[in-house]
């Protein structure tokens, strides 16, 4: 008997949805493997540098602890054909599947962790996600061809100036260590992939680091196994051979005054530091002309000052027409450069900081220039005394819980890299690689504490290790959601 729906047998309908490319596809992604181990990894959002007296601040990152490499838990799970999501998944991504060669498995099986890892960043949509796993005794001696068998065939070099990359650019994997000898004995070693909100894949990322080493330590607390969390450290393998080690950070006299009973929620105070050594980057002083062309820069991007002469040329105050004459020359208090010409640093007094904070900006103006490579500081100190926020502009008006007053602060900054795709990034420790060293020798301080604003602001803790050439980043890490990822091939 052939049950009827109008004029239409029921079996001639099922027969369309079968031969339909489009409901295949659609019950593929419903239907998943049912008789096969499912790979449902924990992930999380953490929120690195991150000021205790607000919800939504810091640089956000999603983290997903794999409990082994993404190409191994795949070949685990899926089949061989080219069906379900895996077929789809090769005619989406061409461009990332091309160079596999489908008869070597372990190709494939790096190819479709490619494929997941790109479709789990662009689902989490956050400025950069984390794919992290503990790597075992045996790994850790072949770490360097595992970074070539984990989603690259072969060798290559990767540009260390990808989006959200956090500027990490060195010669050598020595460049991020830290004197760490006497505790490598309680030393653990991860392996982590980045990938934008985009789905592409990053070299490394900073903060996402931070936000994957706290994490890791919230578990082995809850672990309990009798090793003093202070004396572990976590060492973080990435795909370019860079290594970044972290610890747990002591708690700060200065943030403890700062906060007291004024954090948001007890959650919140739950909240763990994370330090994480990074190179010094000294500041050098440009030329009187290269400063000239800095100014008219910041009057382009910030006032729309675009009939005014060229960057490359001497700017003349009197060509420049009133608006953008409010920043004036005398309000710009030092343009310098960081090693290797990456990033520029200007300092403004602190009305000329809350000026510029108070317009928007033309990104694209801030591109029109040859004297760095990577980004622009600007910033301000903070006189003793004073707080750090001073008048009720513009930007601050669009919401004034996102910058309180903070007594004891020691500078204000923001961070603009339109040049490698990122407008201004939310928080970033690497700016404070030369922040940190350029306020602490003023103001005669091994310890400054920055605020970074910007849409979310945060807070960056500066240990200056001068003899060392080294900058202690820490930062508070507040994990905002926690659960079990459901996207399965």
């Amino acid at each position: 008997t052939t049950l009827s729906l109008e004029a239409f047998p029921l079996y001639e309908l099922e027969r369309d949805v079968r031969q339909s490319p489009i409901i295949s596809t659609s019950r593929a992604l419903l239907k998943g493997p049912t008789s096969q181990r499912k790979m449902e990894p924990e992930c999380y959002l953490v929120d690195s540098f991150a000021n205790l007296r607000r919800w939504g601040s810091g640089n956000s990152a999603a983290i997903v602890f794999m409990q082994a490499p993404p190409s191994q838990l795949i070949a685990d799970i899926v089949d061989d054909n080219d069906t379900g999501m895996w077929g789809t998944m090769k005619q989406q991504l061409n461009d990332i599947l091309l160079s596999a060669n489908e008869d070597d498995e372990q190709e494939v099986a790096n190819a479709r962790a490619d494929a997941w890892m790109h479709y789990v960043a662009k689902e989490f949509n956050q400025p950069a996600t984390a794919f992290v796993w503990k790597l075992d005794v045996d790994e850790v001696d072949g770490t360097r061809d595992l970074c070539w068998s984990e989603g690259a065939s072969t060798p290559q070099q990767f540009d260390t100036t990808s989006e959200h990359s956090g500027g990490l650019e060195y010669d050598s994997v020595t460049d991020l260590q830290s004197n760490t000898s006497d505790n490598q004995k309680h030393e653990v070693e991860y392996f982590t992939r980045f990938m934008s909100r985009g789905g592409i894949e990053l070299n490394m990322c900073a903060h996402a680091t931070l936000a994957a080493a706290s994490v890791i330590f919230r578990k082995y607390a809850a672990a309990q196994n009798g090793i003093d969390q202070q004396e572990r450290v976590l060492k973080f393998h990435s795909r370019n051979n860079v290594e970044l080690r972290a610890r747990l950070a002591p708690p700060s006299p200065l943030e403890e005054e700062f906060f007291r009973s004024q954090i948001v929620t007890n959650s919140m105070s739950e909240s763990i530091r994370i330090e994480m050594d990074y190179p010094w980057r000294s500041v050098d002083p440009l030329s009187g002309k290269d400063q000239s062309s800095v100014i008219a820069l910041l009057r382009r991007a910030f006032f729309g000052a675009w009939s005014v002469v060229p960057p490359e040329e001497d700017d003349n105050d009197n060509e420049t027409d009133g608006l953008a004459f409010s920043l004036k020359i005398d309000d710009v208090l030092y343009v310098g450069l960081t090693d290797g010409g990456e990033d520029l640093l200007v300092e403004l007094t602190v009305d000329a900081f809350d000026l510029l904070c108070s317009r928007s900006v033309d990104y694209g103006a801030l591109k029109q220039t040859k004297l760095h490579t990577r980004g622009i500081i600007i910033c301000c100190e903070i006189p003793d005394g004073e707080s750090p926020v001073k008048t009720d502009g513009k930007r601050r008006s669009e919401g004034d819980s996102s910058i309180q007053p903070l007594e004891g602060l020691d500078f204000r900054s923001r961070y603009f890299e339109p040049k490698v795709g990122v407008n201004e990034d939310p928080v970033s420790g690497w700016p404070h690689c030369a922040l940190g060293p350029y306020f602490g020798v003023r103001r005669k301080k091994d310890r400054v504490i920055g605020l970074q604003e910007s849409d979310r602001t945060g807070l960056v803790e500066c240990v200056l290790k001068e003899d060392e050439k080294r900058v202690c980043i820490i930062g508070n890490t507040v994990i905002t959601v926690k659960g079990r990822l459901q996207m399965q091939f």
